[in-house]
């Protein structure tokens, strides 16, 4: 079910029907964190895969993905990050969904483009992590973050600083 906020996060984002346009993703990514050497980095290619298959398919698909079948989505309270008011969504994920984990939150500025994305890490011990996104660009008429940051959170779900478990940077991002 698409509700009428998140059909305005996914304009702010460059429409549902710019994105069905487009079949592919191009971009040059440079990724690093703890989470890397908690899992023995590098991994073996077949552990690479599966995170870069899952992982930066929900990153590279968000926030369009939480309108697919399959996946339901509720509208969650504001929080506020940083004295700035965020729009969130809690989204559930079939158990066929390859992803961090089977409930996330996503969280969206005033201007409604995604700011956050809260999740447990099932594939590595379940800790909870809270990932900020930055720098977004607009590639092909879609509204991409270029930097991700990922924390693991303490018990009060604040991120911890020092334990940036997984960064993300993208440039020469392209649609076709």
């Amino acid at each position: 079910m698409t509700t009428e906020l998140l059909t305005r996060v996914l304009d702010a984002h460059g429409g549902i029907e710019r994105w069905q346009q487009f079949t592919r993703i191009e971009a040059t990514i440079v990724s690093g964190g703890l989470m890397f050497e908690m899992k023995g980095m590098p991994w073996d290619p077949l552990q690479r895969a599966y995170f870069n298959g899952y992982a930066l398919w929900t990153y590279l698909t968000s926030p369009f993905l939480l309108a697919l079948p399959g996946i339901s989505v509720r509208e969650l309270e504001p929080v506020e990050e940083n004295g700035v008011e965020l729009t969130g969504f809690q989204a559930r994920f079939g158990p066929d969904f390859a992803s961090h984990s089977t409930l996330q939150e996503f969280y969206f500025g005033p201007d409604l483009l995604l700011a956050r994305h809260d999740y447990r890490v099932d594939v590595a011990g379940g800790f909870s992590a809270i990932q900020y996104v930055s720098e977004l660009l607009d590639a092909n008429g879609i509204r991409v973050p270029t930097k991700r940051r990922a924390y693991r959170c303490d018990e009060d779900g604040r991120p911890l600083p020092a334990e940036l478990m997984v960064s993300i940077d993208l440039s020469d991002v392209r649609f076709s």
